[in-house]
């Protein structure tokens, strides 16, 4: 399936010279989605037998399918996921020339499939050459978790210096005494000589 559009004056071809990157990434995503939306059940079109194609949540592993129409397929996957009246609105699309003419696509945007809730995706394209336009050669699918599911990251906790160890002056058990001043015991011997030469006079008038 090449890619172009029903209001395309002329189908996308694969001169990316002629046709600038972002006017073919705009006309795939309109194309693409308005399948996805009408006809999910010939959304493998868009792929070959080398296209590779993985479809997940954010945060989770994911399978990856190989080939249009192997075991494993892409065709066999898309019909899994059972799309149903799935609307999609586009906030964003990105288109870069690649490697060999190819064309890489990033879209942003909300889908809800059967009525659900919207949730945000991230979805990217590479376009691939071939003889009458474009394929499908990846396509990585994610659907984004809103912010309150995504875990936050753990917080770590800073520790306040821990404080100096107060050391307390310990006191003697026994107290030690002070010893007397010399100039008081011979304060103290004077007035006892005093004294005794007192009664020794007394002594010798009583005689």
């Amino acid at each position: 399936m090449t890619a172009t559009t029903s209001n395309a004056s002329a189908p996308v071809n694969g001169e990316a010279t002629a046709v600038a990157s972002h006017e073919v990434g705009m006309m795939f995503v309109h194309e693409y989605y308005t399948f996805l939306n009408k006809e999910p059940s010939r959304l493998h079109c868009f792929y070959n037998k080398q296209s590779t194609m993985s479809h997940g949540i954010q945060g989770e592993d994911t399978e990856v399918c190989h080939g249009q129409q192997a075991s494993d397929n892409i065709h066999a996957k898309i019909l899994a996921l059972d799309f149903e009246d799935c609307k999609v609105l586009v906030s964003n699309v990105d288109s870069q020339t690649s490697l060999n003419g190819g064309i890489m696509i990033q879209v942003l945007g909300e889908m809800s499939n059967r009525g659900g809730p919207s949730q945000k995706f991230v979805q990217t394209f590479f376009l691939a050459e071939q003889p009458k336009g474009f394929y499908v050669l990846n396509d990585i699918f994610r659907y984004l978790k809103d912010d309150s599911e995504v875990e936050a990251e753990p917080e770590i906790a800073i520790c306040p210096p821990a404080p100096e160890p107060v050391v307390e002056e310990k006191k003697p058990a026994v107290e030690e005494k002070k010893p007397e001043k010399k100039h008081e015991h011979k304060k103290h011997d004077k007035k006892a000589d005093r004294k005794e030469t007192k009664k020794d006079a007394a002594k010798k008038e009583a005689e």
